[in-house]
Formats: structure tokens, C-alpha cells, sequence
């Protein structure tokens, strides 16, 4: 399936283009960055507060971006560069050390951090994405989906102390299409599940005109009703958690002498290599619905699906085929296709958390400073996947951020300056490639 036109792809095409035109690197971007900072409430007594709350964050930002994960490896990685950051920022009490860190991050309430951080990056991936669309103005932009899905952070798990022993951090996570990282999260508390946090998490982000998908445990009638509420749409798994449901679901898609020649049945087939074998997935998506007995209790409910998976080796060996079932509210079997094949970006983004930023790993106890540090790893995540075109092609993020650590005080002023709206808008239009 080919890949979408979406406003991260967009805006990393004009990234690309200012990265061919030299080194004129400047701190302009991450000082106005860090002054952005200055809007977050501080907690901590004043007259015990030795470092403000922007330079700490900052820092520790900066930390993550340069291959670091934890708290003491910050503090180290901070005493190895403080010239540089004690020139930048001023710092008259020079670094901080990890625990106090630590206590100022845990200080800060989640929501406020992931707005100013998701609002920086998403806001400078719009206004490139609207340079990139002057070479095209009147081209329908794809729609765009929205995967939910769950994450545990299994390393912030409390030791047993005779009183139970504490749950890990469980997040609740919105990767979106459009821009390619995660753009909204609950934190789902300890005495609850996934299945009461999606509403939650719907009334943080809009989904207006955007397809939501999910996996099984989540497809509720609630669920599915408050995202029509919201005027989105919905592509969303059938498992055995609804049985009858989907033993009738799948009794009707297998059934040839239904489907033949209705025109209310549409079907999409792709192939593709991948890992040493070829991959037929096949969509069937039918929107006759009036067979379901409770279909009105399924707000917006439109058609059911299914994604048939052939896995054939090329080396030879029995094809394993797999089917999927889903209710949808989509009618269309391209959005369908797509929907189905998006929601696992969000797998993507949970491996890149673990590999790339061991959030797996994460021991942070205290969990405002567990749930900060993780918006802040995918805040980074965000920022180095936009600069990505500045480095050579086929790196990973993980490789982008030993590179930045390897030569910090040049790579820094470097991203940053890619994010200078007006000095990019001027290379840009004087060099022709932008009228």
C-alpha cells in the first residue's frame, strides 16, 4: 500500500530542502524554545529555588535528545557539557543533580508539559506543511487516522511491601497519521483498565473528520459512540469479547453465496514483500448491516470487515493466512484498507519507546516524574523523526541521537536552527524553491 501524503512527510520535504543550503547555525530557536518554558507553574517554595524550572527542563530535554535515559545518566551527561550549557543558559548554580531533577520534572503537571511540547513540534510541522502545499495548493490531503492503543512502562513496577505491590505505568496512547508520533495520552490509573481511559482520552484530542481505530479490548459501545459524538469515524477490532457478535460477523464475510455479486460488497487486495515472503492482505468490506439484531446500539455503524493476511515464503513453504474482523463506521474499502494498515504505526511508536528510549526500562518510582519523563522521550521522539531528513537516508532515531551525541554542541544549534520558521521562509523564497 503506497504511503500517504501527510503533513510530517510535507513538512520533512522542506527540512530537506533548507538542510542543502549550509552551516548558518544559530541558539535564536532554542532560546525562544526554552523561554516558552516559562509558562509551566512552579510549585517549589521560592525562597529554596536555585535553578528556574525552564533551565532544568530544557536540559533535561537536551539530555534525551543526546542518547540519555535515565536520571543519572543526565546528571553525568550534564556535567561532561556544563561550559556549553552553563554559556547558553546562564546556570549560576551551575548543574543540577539527578534528584533535583528529578523533584522539578515530578513538580510539573503532565497535561501543561505535553502542550507546550506536542504544541512546538505540531506547530512547526503545520507551517511547514502548508510551505509544501504552495506546489500544490488544491490537492485533497488524505484523511487522517488516529490508532489508540495501550502501553506498559513494566520497569516502574513497585516492589511488594505486604501492601500489593504498586502497578507499572500504564499509558494510553494516540499515534496519529497526519503527524507521525503520538498527540495525545491518558495515564491510566491503577484501580481502573484501558476500557473506561478511551473516553478520556477522546476528550483530549479531536478527532473531527478523523478515523479512530483500536484494538478489540477497547471496542465498546460507548467508545464507539462518543467518537461519532465527536464527529470522527471509526474502524475498530472484533475479537471474541463480543462472540456472538463476531462468530456472526465472520459467519457472514466467509459466506461466497451472500457476498457474490452484491453491490454493497467492495473488496481491495495489495501484495508486498516483506521479511523474506510475499504478503497478500485482501479487504472485504460490506456495508449491509441490517442483519446485525442490536446494529443501532453501534452508534454511526456503517459496515463490517475483515482484512484476509496470506504470509507465502519466497524460499518455498506452506502460506499461512490470517483474517481480522472489524466494525467500522467507513464505507469506503480504500479508508478501510488504510485504517486497518495505519493502526499498526502504534506498534511502531511503542517499539521505538523501548528500543530506542528504554522507557521499558524506566525505574522512576514517583509517578508524576515517570509520566513527565515519558512526554518528554516522546516529545523527542516527535522532534528528531521531523529532522530526520538532515541526517543521511536509512539512519534510525536511535543512530540520530548517538550522533548527536557524539557532537552535541554542533548538532543542537543545528536542529534547532531547521526549526527558525523566518529564517527558513527566507532561504527558502530567496532561493526560488518556495514562490
Amino acid at each position: 500500500m503506497p504511503k500517504t501524503n501527510t503533513k510530517l512527510r510535507n513538512a520533512q520535504g522542506i527540512i530537506s530542502e533548507y538542510n542543502l543550503s549550509g552551516d548558518d547555525f544559530s541558539d535564536d530557536e532554542l532560546i525562544r524554545f526554552r523561554d516558552s518554558l516559562n509558562g509551566l507553574d512552579d510549585k517549589r517554595h521560592q525562597s529554596y529555588v536555585r535553578h528556574r524550572i525552564s533551565d532544568v527542563v530544557i536540559m533535561v530535554f537536551l539530555a534525551l535528545l543526546a542518547n540519555v535515559d535515565e536520571w543519572d545518566e543526565i546528571e553525568v551527561f550534564l556535567d561532561a557539557k556544563a561550559d556549553w550549557f552553563i554559556s547558553l543558559l546562564g546556570l549560576n548554580h551551575g548543574i543540577p543533580s539527578h534528584d533535583t531533577m528529578q523533584a522539578v520534572i515530578g513538580s510539573i503537571e503532565p497535561q501543561a508539559l505535553t502542550g507546550i511540547y506536542l504544541g512546538f513540534v505540531i506547530g512547526k510541522i503545520n507551517t511547514y506543511s502548508e510551505m509544501a502545499r504552495h506546489d500544490d495548493p488544491f490537492k485533497k490531503p488524505d484523511k487522517s487516522i488516529v490508532s489508540v492503543d495501550g502501553k506498559t512502562s513494566r520497569g516502574s513496577a513497585g516492589k511488594d511491601t505486604g501492601n500489593g505491590k504498586t502497578r507499572p505505568l500504564h499509558t494510553l496512547n494516540a499515534v496519529s497519521s497526519d503527524y507521525g508520533f503520538c498527540i495525545g495520552q491518558v495515564f491510566v490509573p491503577e484501580k481502573t483498565n484501558e476500557i473506561t481511559a478511551v473516553g478520556d482520552l477522546l476528550d483530549l484530542i479531536d478527532v473531527t473528520d478523523t478515523v479512530v481505530t483500536w484494538d478489540a479490548l477497547n471496542t465498546q459501545k460507548d467508545n464507539v459512540r462518543k467518537v461519532i459524538g465527536k464527529k470522527g469515524d471509526y474502524v475498530v477490532a472484533l475479537k471474541a469479547n463480543h462472540g456472538t457478535l463476531l462468530e456472526e460477523v465472520r459467519d457472514y464475510l466467509c459466506d461466497d453465496g451472500l457476498l457474490k455479486n452484491n453491490p454493497l460488497v467492495e473488496y481491495h487486495e495489495t501484495k508486498e514483500k516483506e521479511h523474506g515472503s510475499v504478503i497478500t492482505r485482501r479487504y472485504i468490506l460490506s456495508k449491509e448491516v441490517d442483519w446485525i439484531y442490536d446494529r443501532k446500539s453501534w452508534a454511526g455503524l456503517g459496515a463490517v470487515g475483515c482484512c484476509q493476511k496470506t504470509i507465502a515464503p519466497l524460499g518455498g513453504g506452506e502460506p499461512v493466512t490470517e483474517t481480522r474482523y472489524y466494525l467500522s463506521s467507513v464505507t469506503d474499502v480504500q479508508l478501510f484498507a488504510r485504517s486497518v494498515r495505519q493502526h499498526w504505526s502504534v506498534e511502531s511508536f511503542h517499539w521505538q519507546m523501548d528500543f530506542t528510549f528504554r522507557d521499558d526500562a524506566n525505574r522512576t518510582r514517583d509517578k508524576k516524574s515517570a509520566k513527565n519523563l515519558q512526554i518528554m522521550k516522546k516529545s523527542a521522539l516527535a522532534l528528531l523523526t521531523l529532522v530526520k531528513p538532515i541526517y543521511r537516508k536509512r539512519i534510525s532515531i536511535k543512530n540520530i541521537r548517538l550522533s548527536i551525541c557524539t557532537n552535541f554542541e554542533k548538532e543542537i544549534p543545528r536542529i534547532f536552527s531547521m526549526l527558525d520558521e523566518e529564517k527558513v521562509k527566507t532561504l527558502l523564497y530567496g532561493s526560488g524553491k518556495l514562490k
